[in-house]
């Protein structure tokens, strides 16, 4: 039988303004019915709690997030690296004292203070309900903050996936076979899945219907804004949900569409849903693939890809150069290349020339559009109206472009060769050399190329 250790006398007095752990519990085991499974992928709870309650609470807080009705035993396992490690610190009820044979003594009951426990971010550990149909979960430190908020402790903040039911039918799970089995067919065709849902996503999503590459019914797309979720179901007839972890399990391919200000936070939350199976593609700004795969978990060997394609993909008309990440390998270039080709062209380079691809292409259209808007800008001041302004600045920007993809010219070239001397634009072309335009806008791409550098660090 095992000895139950002293109370805890040792416990400080409350402080005024004790910690607030934010904790996800995920469900990984348990009697679940497959037809469950498929329909939730990833069901978590997130529960702040402060460090002055007790695992009790925290018990009775999982209790109720996953709505069950029935209470049975639990406890809780620190610093194992599974379910049962004997070397793990086991909190347990304290009638398990009395019952506890496996010789094993626990480090404490469940009475045990949240602060007591030397919890650190990142932490992780188990809580295993119903010693009979073995329901497991795994709990990870996402915050640890000072000054918490007034308002009622435990509580829920995020549900991610349903409930499932404490006592399934598990007699479902015949009458479905055959449904599931066509599901699973589906399901192993999932493949691709977008982190963020903005306009460059839809352009890659666009090029990839266009082409047949993908269906629609195995790509998903996550985004916070409801209104892009909207779009994406409607316009494009692309699943959209607001979770990212429920996009993100079980994709193939997994395309990093956000901005890289909320890289390092998503990219922990991706890490405990994706595996090394998984090709990670980037089109974010200014993140390296090593950024990526520090953060996903720098102890995996991550396929990392990281591009830089630009917004005229919309019209099938955008540029992309991509550089490979460490382990990524051929086949994983192939597959992003085929990716953007559907709606851009395509070159590889080596990724200390990223920061320079996004200054020049990258943020390119914009130079180009800044351009025409102080063209537009000078034909009204001459006395054109604003339409006709428009269009003679934006058809000559077309025009102009195709010569430059089609000519064997230099931009010197076909410049100077409109460029009568002490002509009209001869006129134009001196003012804006005499006022320094040339090395403005040099200057003003490699500004761009620092900001790249510096939304990497």
């Amino acid at each position: 039988m095992a000895k139950r250790p002293a109370t805890s006398a040792k416990r400080s007095p409350t402080a005024s303004s004790p910690m607030v752990y934010e904790l996800l519990v995920a469900l990984v085991e348990g009697p679940i019915t497959r037809s469950f499974v498929r329909r939730n992928k990833v069901v978590t709870r997130t529960i702040e709690i402060r460090g002055d309650q007790t695992l009790e609470q925290f018990h009775l807080a999982i209790f109720d997030s996953f709505d069950r009705s029935e209470e049975h035993m639990y406890e809780f396992q620190l610093g194992g690296k599974g379910p049962h490690d004997p070397k793990a610190r086991r909190y347990v009820l304290p009638m398990a004292y009395e019952m506890d044979a496996t010789g094993q003594s626990p480090a404490g009951d469940v009475t045990t203070r949240i602060d007591e426990l030397g919890l650190k971010v990142d932490d992780i550990f188990g809580y295993w309900f119903d010693f009979g149909d073995d329901w497991w979960h795994q709990i990870e430190v996402l915050s640890i903050k000072e000054n918490p908020a007034s308002g009622k402790y435990p509580r829920l903040t995020q549900r991610v996936g349903q409930s499932p039911p404490q006592y399934p039918d598990l007699d479902e799970e015949e009458d479905e076979e055959e449904d599931d089995e066509a599901e699973d067919e589906a399901d192993q065709q999932k493949g691709l899945a977008i982190i963020g849902a903005g306009n460059m996503a839809e352009a890659i999503v666009r090029g990839v219907l266009a082409k047949k590459l993908v269906p629609a019914s195995s790509i998903i797309a996550s985004d916070v804004s409801a209104e892009r979720r909207e779009f994406f179901e409607s316009q494009l007839e692309v699943k959209a949900v607001e979770d990212n972890l429920e996009a993100a399990r079980d994709a193939e391919v997994l395309l990093l569409s956000i901005k890289p200000q909320m890289a390092q936070k998503v990219l922990r939350e991706l890490g405990r849903v994706v595996t090394e199976q998984t090709l990670i593609i980037s089109i974010m700004a200014g993140i390296g693939s090593g950024f990526i795969e520090k953060h996903l978990d720098g102890g995996k060997k991550w396929r990392v890809i990281r591009t830089m394609p630009n917004t005229p993909m919309l019209l099938g008309e955008g540029m992309v150069a991509m550089a490979r990440g460490a382990n990524a390998t051929d086949a994983d270039l192939q597959t992003a290349r085929t990716l953007f080709e559907a709606a851009a062209t395509v070159i590889e380079v080596s990724e200390d020339k990223m920061d320079a691809v996004t200054a020049v292409s990258g943020s390119g259209p914009a130079y180009f559009f800044y351009l025409v808007e102080q063209m537009v800008q000078a034909g009204v001041e001459l006395g054109l109206s604003p339409q006709e302004a428009h269009t003679l600045a934006t058809k000559t920007a077309l025009g102009a472009g195709k010569m430059l993809a089609t000519s064997s010219d230099s931009p010197a070239d076909l410049r100077r060769k409109v460029t009568s001397p002490n002509g009209t634009t001869h006129a134009a072309i001196t003012h804006l050399e005499q006022a320094g335009a040339g090395k403005q806008m040099v200057d003003a791409v490699k500004a761009a190329a620092r900001r790249s550098k510096e939304l990497g660090m």
